[in-house]
């Protein structure tokens, strides 16, 4: 569970540190060897390779190794330390005195490796957007730099947000039957919003190469890799709020507080009833929310804002009043889609209402998506702005 990870007694987080520390490694040791065996195209060799490679094992990668390996240093120590004989001798002694469960949002020094972890990989992300932001021109940039496929990128990346939207399905199906109403509520309808996320997600992205971000400019490539980053994150997060809903999603109030008699239920994230659909609420909402956001402004980047505005004033597309009123219309809906999504958990907290508002949120947004298209023009391939 995720209380586990700042549980310093739990082995939990030093698993997780050296797993990361691993992964590192083995990227590590893929540029290397890119270093010594790559080649250009027809098997020559190419000034490019080594200097983007090196880059990488220095600087990028170089982080996240620094900083794993401290997490695994930092975990491994606490875990020593408070499992140690003499620890817990002294841990016997003490008496304790109103004691209460500790507040999951409160940063405690268990979540020390956690946050070296989170701040490696923003670092490391962050050094590699300014090298591609700070690059010189493309004649010199070519000879140290090795170009990107974007038609290869598309691909991949489509298949990462379907594996992104796979764990959520993955969510929902892993968890213990149980035969209440709202836990069919919130699988079918939890099936049904990813759904619709998936049909949103590949009706708005280009499928040719000329039309994405990166190809637009450099700008538009850095945050269209920054919000895909978050995108995903939030799809991540948005599966495993299904998951505890569905543990949340009982006939009694024993099964609402993740409380269950038989001695084969799993515990997932438990604590009292209240607390447990406040925290997932909160979580579905706020994730829910970010997917939106980093949705219509991925959209955004592949276009542009210019490229966006001059759709409204070319000659094609000479609103009349009434298209015009439509598109403010259109605009407003979508903010007040946003604010609802995102204050949804302080109306409500329970998983079955929450499944619900979320294919209605999805739906409508697949909806207003097609009246945007039968209102604005829609640029041709290739067109580009540097904004």
């Amino acid at each position: 569970s995720i209380a586990k990870l700042s549980d310093e007694s739990s082995p939990v987080s030093l698993c997780f540190s050296i797993g990361i520390f691993g992964e590192s490694c083995m990227v590590m040791l893929k540029y290397v060897e890119v270093y010594f065996k790559g080649k250009g195209s027809k098997g020559k060799e190419s000034d490019a390779i080594k200097p983007t490679a090196v880059f990488i094992v220095i600087y990028s990668e170089g982080v996240r190794f620094i900083s794993s390996l401290t997490a695994v240093i930092v975990s491994a120590v606490f875990y020593v330390k408070e499992n140690s004989e003499g620890h817990k001798k002294d841990q016997d002694h003490y008496r304790v005195l109103a004691s209460s469960a500790v507040d999951p949002s409160v940063w405690v020094r268990g979540d020390f490796p956690i946050m070296i972890l989170l701040v490696g990989f923003i670092v490391s992300l962050t050094i590699m957007q300014i090298r591609i932001y700070c690059a010189p021109p493309f004649e010199i940039t070519k000879k140290t730099s090795i170009p990107m496929n974007l038609d290869f990128v598309i691909h991949r990346h489509g298949e990462w947000i379907l594996l992104m939207l796979g764990e959520s399905i993955l969510s929902l199906l892993i968890v213990e039957v149980k035969e209440s109403t709202q836990y069919y509520v919130v699988f079918f309808f939890g099936v049904a919003t990813v759904i619709l996320i998936q049909h949103l997600h590949f009706q708005s992205q280009p499928s040719h190469a000329g039309d994405h971000a990166m190809r637009r400019s450099r700008a538009s490539g850095i945050a269209y890799s920054v919000a895909f980053d978050i995108y995903s994150m939030a799809l991540v997060a948005l599966g495993a709020s299904f998951k505890i809903m569905l543990y949340n999603s009982g006939g009694t109030d024993e099964n609402d507080a993740g409380i269950s008699s038989s001695d084969s239920h799993r515990y997932l994230a438990s604590s009292s009833g209240t607390e447990s659909k406040t925290e997932t609420a909160h979580l579905f909402c706020r994730s829910l929310f970010i997917v939106l956001v980093c949705f219509d402004f991925i959209s955004l980047m592949h276009k542009g804002i210019n490229q966006n505005v001059s759709r409204c004033k070319s000659g094609k597309c000479r609103m009349s009043k009434r298209r015009h009123n439509a598109a403010i219309i259109m605009v407003l809906c979508k903010v007040a889609l946003y604010i609802f999504t995102m204050t949804l958990s302080l109306w409500t907290e329970e998983p079955g209402t929450l499944a619900i508002a979320s294919s209605i949120i999805a739906l409508s947004m697949i909806i207003m998506s097609d009246w945007g298209f039968s209102i604005f023009a829609v640029a041709s391939v290739g067109d580009s702005s540097d904004v």
